[in-house]
C-alpha cells in the first residue's frame, strides 16, 4: 500500500491584490516517494520522488488535508523539478522524519516561481513581507515497492487548503529510476506518472483504490488539479489532454482535472521535427546502430556540489552548479515520441480547456510551433505569446507575465475565488 504525507493549508480573508491574507501561517513543504503504475508491466510497483508546497496555520503535521487546487507541474527533458539528493537524507535508522528548514523545494525555476506564486504570495504578510522559513519534512521510504511511511500526524487534525503545488521527477529521472532506469525512460510513462498523480489525489481516504491511506500516514485529497508543462512537458500536457477527452481514463480523473497549460509546446506541424529539438543528428544515428545497442548519449544536467543546505537563489533553487552529463538512452524513447499523436489530441472534443504560452524569442521551439498547437486546438483553447521570452522564459518580466496568465486561467477554471 502506498502513503504519502502531503498539503496543508488554511484558509484566511482575501487581501486587496487578490491574495488570501494568512497572518501566522507556516509554509510546509513535504519530500517523498509517490506512487506510479508502470506502462507495460501492470503487476509491478513503482515511485517518482517529488515535492509538494503548502501553507498551514501550524507547524504540526495533519491526519488529513483536503486541497481545493493543486497545481501539478510537469517538467521537460533534460530537467528534474526537485534534488533528488534529498532522498538520501531520509536515511536514518529511527521512524522519526528529517526536518530541514534549509533545503530547497525544487530545483528548476518554473516550479519555484509556481510555488511562489501560489503559495508563498498567499504567505506573504502586509506589504509583501517575506514569510518565515518553511517547514521541510522528508518522508523515510520503506523497503516494500517505494512506498513512503512519514511522520506519525496529529491525529484527527483536518486542514482545508485552498492551494498547493506539486512537482516529482519522472520515471527514469533522479530519485524515481528504481523501478525504470533512465536509460528505459519513455514519455508514455511519464504520462501514466501523471495520471497516477491524479489518481492519488483523487483518491477518497479509507478506499481500496491506489492511493489509499493507514493511521500512520497524512492523507491528501484535492478537488481540483491543474496541469502545467513546460517543453517536454508540454508535449505531455497535449497528450493527456486527448487521453482525459476518451473513456480510457477513470470518470473522477477527467473530473479533477479542470484545465491544462502548456509552455513552449510543440508537436502540431509533426513529431519529426519536434524529435529534433531534443536529439541532434549523431543522437539520433546512435539509436539506429546495433553496435551501440541502440542506445544514444544523452546530456542530463546533476547538480555538481555534494551539500544541500546552502543558501539559495532569489527562486529558492540551490546555488549549486549544474553540470552536464551523458547517459545511456534506448532507442525505446525515440520510437514512443514519434508514435504521440499530437494533432489528434489537441482537436479532441471534451478535453480540458487549454491555454498554450510561447515566447517570441524562444531559440529552442521555434514560435510557429506554439502557434500551430493554438490553432490545432481551438475554438478550446487560448494561446498567448510572451514577448521577448525564451524557451525557459529565463528573465523576470516574460516570466512573470506567464504567471499572470496561469493564474488567471487557473482562477477562470475553477479556483473558486482564491
Amino acid at each position: 500500500k502506498a502513503t504519502v504525507s502531503v498539503l496543508n493549508c488554511a484558509r484566511g480573508g482575501r487581501r486587496g491584490d487578490g491574495h488570501f491574507s494568512c497572518d501566522l501561517m507556516h509554509h510546509h513543504r513535504l519530500f517523498a516517494h509517490f506512487p506510479t503504475r508502470l506502462v507495460g508491466r501492470p503487476e509491478e510497483k513503482g515511485s517518482v520522488f517529488g515535492c509538494v508546497s503548502w501553507y498551514a496555520p501550524t507547524p504540526e503535521p495533519a491526519a488529513r488535508v483536503e486541497v481545493e487546487t493543486c497545481v501539478l507541474y510537469m517538467h521537460g527533458f533534460p530537467d528534474t523539478s526537485v534534488d533528488a539528493r534529498v532522498a538520501a537524507l531520509a536515511g536514518g535508522g529511527d521512524a522519526s522524519d528529517a526536518i530541514l528548514p534549509g533545503v530547497a523545494s525544487f530545483s528548476s525555476r518554473m516550479p519555484s516561481k509556481l510555488e511562489k506564486e501560489f503559495v508563498l504570495g498567499p504567505c506573504a504578510g502586509p506589504g509583501g513581507a517575506k514569510p518565515p522559513p518553511p517547514v521541510t519534512t522528508i518522508a523515510r521510504p520503506v523497503l516494500d515497492g517505494g512506498d513512503v511511511s512519514p511522520a506519525p500526524p496529529q491525529q484527527g487534525v483536518v486542514h482545508h487548503a485552498p492551494c498547493a503545488v506539486l512537482a516529482v521527477n519522472f520515471s527514469g529521472g533522479p530519485g524515481s529510476d528504481a523501478a525504470v532506469p533512465f536509460l528505459r525512460k519513455t514519455v508514455s510513462q511519464e504520462i501514466e506518472d501523471v495520471l497516477e498523480l491524479v489518481r492519488y489525489l483523487t483518491t477518497d481516504a479509507g478506499s481500496d483504490e491506489p492511493g489509499d491511506d493507514d493511521a500512520s500516514s497524512v492523507r491528501i485529497t484535492a478537488r481540483d488539479v491543474h496541469l502545467v508543462g513546460l517543453s517536454t512537458g508540454a508535449i505531455m500536457g497535449c497528450c493527456l489532454r486527448g487521453q482525459l477527452a476518451g473513456g480510457g481514463v477513470e470518470a473522477r480523473v477527467r473530473r479533477a482535472v479542470k484545465s491544462v497549460v502548456v509552455v513552449a509546446a510543440c508537436g502540431a506541424l509533426g513529431m519529426d521535427a519536434a524529435l529534433k529539438y531534443d536529439f541532434d543528428e549523431a543522437q539520433l544515428a546512435a539509436c539506429e546502430d546495433p553496435a551501440t545497442g541502440h542506445c544514444c548519449e544523452k546530456e542530463f544536467w546533476v547538480p555538481e556540489a555534494a551539500s544541500l543546505l546552502g543558501a539559495g537563489d532569489g527562486d529558492g533553487v540551490p546555488k549549486d552548479r549544474y553540470v552536464k552529463k551523458y547517459m545511456p538512452l534506448h532507442r525505446a524513447y525515440v520510437d514512443d515520441f514519434l508514435a504521440l499523436d499530437i494533432p489528434s489530441c489537441l482537436a479532441a472534443c471534451g478535453a480540458p480547456p487549454l491555454l498554450v504560452l510561447h515566447g517570441t524569442d524562444d531559440k529552442s521551439i521555434p514560435v510557429a510551433e506554439g502557434r500551430a498547437v493554438g490553432a490545432r486546438a481551438a475554438p478550446h483553447a487560448e494561446y498567448v505569446e510572451i514577448a521577448k521570452g525564451n524557451h525557459l522564459l529565463s528573465s523576470d518580466k516574460p516570466m512573470k507575465t506567464a504567471l499572470r496568465q496561469i493564474r488567471a486561467w487557473v482562477e477562470r477554471h475553477g479556483m473558486d475565488g482564491t
